[in-house]
């Protein structure tokens, strides 16, 4: 037999190499299995049929968790709500917990009428004492676990209702000591859905009452808090004296203020809008400028503007105060700030281009209509040539694509009628045929005096 010599550098080298390439690559394949079928001790290895009959003979719960391997909610769950310390006791001292894999158990699913994974049963002596369908968090099962063994009445949770309770309970629970407006504006919403008003106004005044005592995060961007308006239609009804009351709060709280406090005339405003009564905004204005002489100087309008162009609703301020020389130069710097915040936080999340493409025309779309309502206040207020020098400023930064049609349209929509609006859709690259015939035939019914 010929005698090999020693190895050269390169070939020790080369080999050294291959066996790093093969660990690594048998690393990988593993925790790619280990995050595809997550292993968890908490689910026996038995078949469902060999669980059950285990279960029975000693007087324990069954718990079944309807699976496949494709799955992405299941994994979730077996990665997480199965491994919570609360679930994997519960477990322990109750129950069996055994996987039903739909897919190798094909009649067994069908028997127990599995319409969509993960579904969650849990049996006792071969009774069906619930099912959830769907994903559930650790505190959303761990509420359905305790009232089995604490005996309580279990609901139907196999429907969108029940599912909603339990979410409904979980939100009640993060928010019970937090600070956090989103997550009550969330518990607000879900309050309001499940028709308990009053549950959702008490939540709302605590909204308030942070407001006003400045209890929130520093970070706190209330600018793009979701402020839970859009829950009021849901609530008035039957809690109007409630939401009057809790608006008058919010005004005291400003007049008493060193200063306005812009997130609580916000909201106020907000309030005023769903209840039909703008006249209560330009009312509280002036009793601010009444309490604060000062306020209306640039620096309080700057900050104003900036703030309120974030929330879109800074139309009030400026149809109660002819401050256009001190505003003007503010909007659509505050506009562009705001345009370029979105497009910034969005393009972080995204890196699709077609999607931030797409976005990024939605936001220049809402920037236009914000320089355009801005525009509507000033021709409202005979100060036609604001109107003009915010088209002109818009059109040096976004182009002139869309601002001189998007406050014409905008006039034409709301009956603002005026003869600049002929000198802002001058601007217009691509005239719209349409909207210019409607424009001059309204101008040309105008008044002579007014042309």
């Amino acid at each position: 037999m010929a005698k090999t010599g020693p190895r050269s550098e390169p070939q020790v080298r080369r080999s050294r190499a291959v066996v790093i390439v093969l660990l690594a690559s048998l690393t990988i394949l593993a925790l790619t299995v280990r995050f595809l079928y997550p292993g968890n001790t908490v689910f026996v290895s038995k078949t469902p049929e060999e669980a059950r009959r285990s279960a029975v003979e000693q007087d324990r719960y069954l718990v079944m968790m309807a699976t496949a391997s494709w799955c992405g909610p299941c994994r979730k769950m077996r990665r997480t709500t199965w491994r919570d310390d609360q679930v994997v006791q519960w477990i322990e001292d109750n129950a069996i917990a055994v996987l039903l894999d739909v897919d190798r158990w094909k009649t067994l699913a069908s028997e127990l009428s599995i319409e969509s994974m993960p579904t969650t049963i849990i049996l006792h002596q071969d009774q069906e004492l619930t099912r959830l369908r769907g994903y559930l968090t650790a505190n959303q099962l761990m509420y359905v676990l305790n009232m089995i063994t604490e005996g309580q009445p279990l609901p139907n949770f196999d429907t969108r209702q029940g599912m909603a309770t339990l979410r409904l309970i979980e939100l009640e629970r993060q928010a019970e000591n937090s600070s956090d407006i989103d997550l009550l504006s969330d518990l607000i919403f879900t309050y309001s859905k499940a028709d308990k008003a009053g549950d959702a106004i008490a939540a709302f005044d605590r909204i308030v009452s942070m407001l006003i005592e400045r209890r929130y995060p520093e970070d706190a961007d209330l600018a793009r808090s979701a402020f839970p308006i859009g829950a009021l239609p849901r609530i008035i009804p039957s809690s109007l004296p409630s939401v009057i009351a809790m608006r008058e709060k919010i005004e005291l709280a400003i007049l008493d203020a060193d200063e306005p406090d812009i997130h609580l005339f916000t909201l106020h405003s907000r309030l005023n809008s769903q209840l039909g009564d703008r006249d209560c905004s330009t009312n509280l204005l002036a009793e601010i400028d009444r309490h604060f002489p000062n306020w209306t100087q640039a620096e309080h309008i700057q900050r104003f503007l900036e703030t309120l162009i974030e929330y879109h609703t800074f139309d009030p301020i400026l149809r109660s105060y002819d401050e256009w020389d001190l505003a003007a130069p503010v909007i659509v710097e505050a506009v562009v700030r705001s345009h370029n915040r979105s497009t910034k936080r969005f393009s972080s999340r995204y890196d699709t281009k077609e999607m931030i493409e797409e976005r990024a025309d939605a936001f220049h779309r809402i920037a236009a209509e914000q320089i355009a309502a801005a525009a509507m206040a000033a021709i409202r207020d005979d100060r036609p040539e604001i109107a003009l020098q915010l088209n002109d400023d818009a059109i040096n930064i976004f182009g002139p694509s869309i601002i001189p049609h998007a406050i014409v349209n905008r006039a034409l929509n709301s009956d603002i009628i005026h003869p600049i609006l002929r000198d802002i859709q001058s601007r217009d690259p691509v005239r719209d045929s349409d909207l210019e015939s409607r424009l001059n035939n309204l101008l040309a019914d105008m008044p002579s005096s007014r042309r």
